[in-house]
């Protein structure tokens, strides 16, 4: 998922388990259970398809484990968002059948889920081979420098969160298997009260503007016509006409 630095509405809205807001006495018992429960059954997924990618991607071969876990991470995400819209319509199809809906988007997003697991393995054992491996702590201070660096300068640090809870089946016409990818199309303008104040008051500059200058030019033009002609020039028109 991807999200940019620049929407200061949502920038620290963590959504929870229950949904539970600030207000609210039971907020706090709602955090720590998505926190320490939620949070930390994702990382467990992680780690067991991680040594799994261990065990079953040539484990003797560390380069060519790396090489390999980062073909199947870019090629699952790219074979998986290609689709996904696909299965949103699906999903979209199955929303008074909760049950199938449930299985269908959990099932997509196991797949999906291959996709950041395996890339990040790949990345990292490829940081293990090549990036000073004879400098531990060199490497480590350069890994994290260079990427959260590079977030911030892409205006993106926002997406280094693991952030919020969604239900299963809660999201409808097939958003619960839609990720957000689209890292350029958050630069556009949003349209809100203060974007659109601003296009009416151009607008209305504009209209001034044009109004000014047709009715300049028509009282000119009025001017022009209604000017008499000089002698010469009508007695030229006169004999044309003849």
């Amino acid at each position: 998922m991807i999200d940019v630095d620049f929407y200061r509405s949502r920038y620290f809205k963590v959504s929870t388990r229950f949904h539970s807001k600030v207000n609210m006495p039971w907020f706090v018992p709602d955090a720590l259970f998505t926190a320490t429960v939620i949070h930390s059954l994702i990382i467990v997924v992680w780690r067991g398809l991680w040594h799994f990618l261990d065990l079953a991607l040539f484990p003797d071969q560390m380069s060519a484990t790396a090489l390999y876990s980062l073909v199947i991470g870019y090629g699952v995400a790219i074979a998986t968002m290609s689709i996904q819209n696909y299965i949103a319509r699906i999903s979209k199809c199955l929303e008074k059948q909760i049950l199938c809906k449930i299985i269908t988007e959990d099932l997509f997003i196991l797949t999906v889920c291959v996709a950041p697991v395996s890339c990040w393995r790949g990345l990292w054992f490829l940081q293990d081979l090549y990036l000073f491996p004879s400098h531990e702590q060199l490497s480590y201070w350069v890994s994290h420098a260079t990427g959260y660096l590079g977030l911030i300068i892409l205006g993106s640090g926002n997406s280094l969160l693991v952030r919020g809870c969604k239900l299963d089946g809660e999201m409808a016409d097939g958003e619960g298997v839609k990720a957000d990818l689209e890292y350029f199309a958050h630069f556009k303008m949003q349209e809100t009260p203060q974007t659109e104040s601003l296009i009416n008051n151009a607008k209305d500059i504009n209209g001034g503007i044009n109004d000014d200058t047709n009715g300049g030019i028509n009282d000119i033009n009025g001017d022009i016509a209604d000017k008499p002609k000089d002698k010469p020039c009508t007695e030229i028109e006169q004999k044309l006409i003849l």
